[in-house]
């Protein structure tokens, strides 16, 4: 109810009355939004205290293709995006921002990178507004297709390719000095000789040519294709806390790759936090990979660990159409990564980006309607420029 209370003629000041415990109610809500954030902080904290980071042995680390990132919107912008995370590219670069999301939608990207290696990216998100809450399904593929598959073979007489006598499938340098690998004896039934036993210094180069063309041995034959390729599928699943101003968010993943003959698997977590601190600026971190180790089905049952990989990012708003953010990543490999990201808009239709990807310089631009968005991305490095394209659809 309200009453106001005279002043003076015709001049009265207003006063509320609230119910009764109403600011009690209020006062218990902020105390709880703080003691749930300080738990958080504190939880994490003591997580990330507890995990292997810095200078570690690297050797067995596998995965490289996960620090990647996707959507060209967050690469344009130096991959500067944890604070930000409001597109369905979220369930990669912080899982928790899922849940700002208000529509269902579905994003693609696709890049064409050096050595003729592929990497695209497929995820759908769907938003549950009646509890706060969102889910999705995520793709991701890297690799390298129709790789030659090569042996050295004997030739007999007629010019054939005889396959008893395969010589190997490298040839294997020590000191300078190669030595072709075997798969013969040495015996005078077919000529081979035992590099190992009778030349255990190797040959040179031209020492090891002469001794294949003396014996009819013709160039390396390509008699197969096959792919060297790294994928991931997850389902992601976000929520907010009942004061809203925080979300978690996280991945079950699971990681494979396929060599030849061979395959390796894992399963992992990503783990995000987005806390709204107020409407002009977001902070937030992501754990990814936790728990990958990819174990291949060959005799020796090799594992190889894919390192974890943290991040804190900070995200200030001047205005609603301008973002500026600010990312550090550190891997369990030992790698520390700075980023660095300035996104504005144009007449909300039209969006134009700039950043710092741990040194190298990274533009974007992006344009949308009510239902598509198309961004594209650039990043100058030095193993060759590379350009990225998106695509998104909302319903």
């Amino acid at each position: 109810m309200r009453s106001t209370q005279q002043l003076m003629p015709g001049s009265y000041c207003a006063i509320q009355v609230t119910e009764p415990g109403l600011f009690k109610q209020h006062n218990e809500g902020v105390i709880s939004m703080t003691k749930t954030c300080k738990t958080i902080i504190i939880g994490l904290a003591l997580l990330l205290a507890a995990l292997p980071v810095g200078a570690e042995d690297s050797s067995g680390s596998a995965g490289a293709y996960l620090k990647m990132g996707v959507g060209a919107r967050p690469l344009g912008m130096g991959g500067a995006f944890t604070a930000i995370a409001d597109d369905a590219t979220a369930a990669f670069w912080n899982p928790a921002g899922l849940v700002q999301l208000d529509k269902k939608e579905i994003t693609t990207m696709h890049a064409m990178l050096k050595m003729d290696r592929t990497y695209n990216f497929l995820n759908y998100i769907q938003p549950l507004p009646k509890r706060n809450a969102a889910w999705g399904v995520n793709y991701v593929r890297f690799g390298v297709d129709d790789l030659p598959e090569t042996h050295i073979w004997r030739r007999d007489n007629l010019g054939a390719l005889t396959r008893g006598l395969v010589y190997g499938t490298a040839v294997t340098s020590t000191d300078g000095r190669v030595i072709p690998v075997l798969s013969g004896d040495d015996s005078a039934a077919n000529g081979f000789v035992n590099f190992t036993a009778n030349y255990p210094g190797g040959f040179t180069y031209n020492e090891w040519k002469a001794w294949m063309d003396a014996r009819g041995i013709q160039n390396i034959e390509v008699f197969s294709q096959f792919e060297d390729t790294e994928w991931t599928m997850s389902l992601s699943y976000a929520q907010k806390l009942k004061n809203e101003r925080v979300m978690l968010g996280g991945n079950l993943k699971y990681l494979r790759q396929d060599l030849f003959d061979y395959s390796a698997d894992s399963f992992a977590l990503d783990m995000g936090m987005l806390c709204i601190a107020n409407p002009r600026f977001n902070w937030g971190i992501s754990l990814r990979d936790l728990g990958a180790n990819l174990k291949w089905d060959t005799p020796s049952g090799r594992k190889d660990r894919v390192p974890l990989t943290s991040t804190l990012g900070m995200a200030y708003f001047p205005n609603p159409k301008l973002n500026v953010a600010l990312d550090f990543t550190s891997i369990q490999d030992g790698e520390n990564m700075l980023h660095f990201g300035v996104e504005g808009y144009i007449r909300e239709k039209f969006g134009v980006r700039g950043g710092i990807d741990d040194g190298d310089l990274t533009l974007g631009a992006s344009f949308k309607n009510d239902a598509w968005r198309f961004d594209y991305a650039f990043r100058d490095q030095e193993l060759g420029n590379e350009h990225r394209l998106s695509a998104g659809y909302q319903f």
